[in-house]
């Protein structure tokens, strides 16, 4: 169903924009997160989503996820719905200085609601950057 992948659209641009109002309604009551930079699963539930989502999104400037791709799928084996979405995204720190990483992420969703996370990352090569990244 192309439509589950419009909440996921919706968090890259309420993250990017600081909409906390609009988060939480995207997530379900409890959502479990694996992170690149974390080995153990995270869990969280609603009420807490935007104080930590909030928490994360000040240790930078400004934030953008460029949406490479994504797709829609269901597991039929499981009876799951899962959107797959790989995304450039792109920060400036505190202190000025610009990144990025392209990441590839695995949302699960339940009755239209994130419930999962599933998140790998990669740098890019200076090609890519060079290419996607007018401001470097």
């Amino acid at each position: 169903n192309p439509d589950n992948i419009k909440p996921v659209i919706e968090f890259y641009y309420a993250f990017d924009h600081k909409d906390e109002g609009k988060i939480a309604s995207i997530f379900a009551d409890t959502v479990r997160l694996r992170i690149p930079t974390v080995r153990d699963e995270i869990m969280v539930v609603n009420n807490q989503i935007n104080q930590k989502l909030t928490a994360n999104r000040n240790m930078y400037g400004e934030t953008s996820n460029d949406i490479l791709s994504a797709v829609s799928l269901h597991d039929l084996q499981r009876n799951e719905d899962w959107v797959m979405i790989i995304t450039y995204n792109k920060w400036v720190n505190k202190d000025g200085k610009r990144d990025s990483v392209l990441y590839s992420d695995s949302w699960r969703l339940t009755k239209g609601k994130i419930d999962f996370l599933m998140s790998f990352y990669k740098l890019p090569t200076e090609e890519f950057v060079g290419k996607n990244d007018a401001a470097k």
